[in-house]
């Protein structure tokens, strides 16, 4: 099928008229087609290099129409996706850590433009804006700055949680704050701060467990799955062990059912061999 779909962008690129509308179009189509092939972590078949080619081939689309057209929103944000992906994709690749830094400034040149063009309650920007508040504690997890890496995880955490304006989270921003949770619960144990670490794996928990009634919900399961994991071991190495064991026992048997749903998924396997393992 992806295969199908680029030689359809191919067909479209030697025979369609390259407008700027067209051009557009086929950026946000390769985008697409990119995360599918291995740059989008919410689920992708592996294929990372073939996802870069993509990127790099909407990207310069974007770019051409930025040169011949007056920036719009849309287009500064659609150029902002790709860039942020391609540093993404290239941030858990070590062989390319080079090429990862060079990015990373990009995308941090692109910030700094949005924050200009863009007015300060745009709920694109401050989704762009937790966007690079949570890479940027990943980085600081990376050089084990932990102080740091929690500094950035709660913004991050701050700036979507404005994006729903007072409003119900949905259950996809609920996700997004339980992974962060999850984040910040790894970086206070960086610390050595075991009952911080506690404390925001419950809230992770807290926040994932809209899962529980969405057994076909696969990624938001696996997700609350793994939280459970983590505060299943937190609370068994402080002496809580049987509360801590039923958590990592309904992770285990959950994953289990996951992966006889889908063989081929990794991110499942891995978690339900990590369950096993703090079990």
């Amino acid at each position: 099928l992806i295969a199908r779909a680029v030689q359809q962008l191919q067909f479209v690129e030697e025979h369609a008229p390259l407008d700027p509308s067209m051009r557009l179009s086929l950026a946000r189509a390769y985008f697409d087609v990119a995360g599918i092939q291995g740059t989008d972590f919410t689920g992708h078949v592996g294929d990372r290099e073939a996802g870069l080619r993509s990127l790099d081939r909407a990207q310069r689309y974007v770019e051409q129409v930025l040169a011949e057209t007056q920036p719009d929103r849309d287009t500064l944000v659609l150029q902002f996706d790709i860039e942020f992906e391609r540093m993404e994709t290239l941030f858990e690749t070590a062989q390319r850590s080079e090429q990862g830094a060079r990015s990373w400034q990009r995308v941090v040149q692109l910030l700094a433009q949005l924050e200009q063009s863009l007015p300060a309650d745009d709920l694109a920007l401050r989704n762009i804006q937790a966007a690079c508040a949570k890479q940027r504690g990943h980085r600081a997890m990376a050089q084990r700055e932990a102080a740091e890496a929690v500094r950035c995880f709660e913004q991050s955490r701050d700036l979507l949680l404005a994006t729903q304006q007072g409003s119900e989270p949905s259950n996809l921003v609920r996700a997004q704050i339980g992974a962060l949770y999850r984040f910040i619960a790894l970086a206070e144990k960086l610390a050595q701060r075991h009952h911080h670490a506690k404390v925001a794996f419950e809230h992770a928990v807290a926040s994932l467990k809209f899962a529980e009634a969405q057994p076909d919900n696969l990624p938001a399961r696996r997700l609350y799955a793994l939280v459970r994991i983590n505060l299943g071991y937190s609370l068994a190495s402080q002496g809580k062990a049987e509360v801590g064991e039923a958590h990592m026992r309904w992770s285990h048997q959950d994953l289990e059912r996951q992966l006889a749903l889908d063989p081929d998924n990794t991110a499942v396997a891995t978690s339900l061999a990590l369950s096993l393992i703090h079990i």
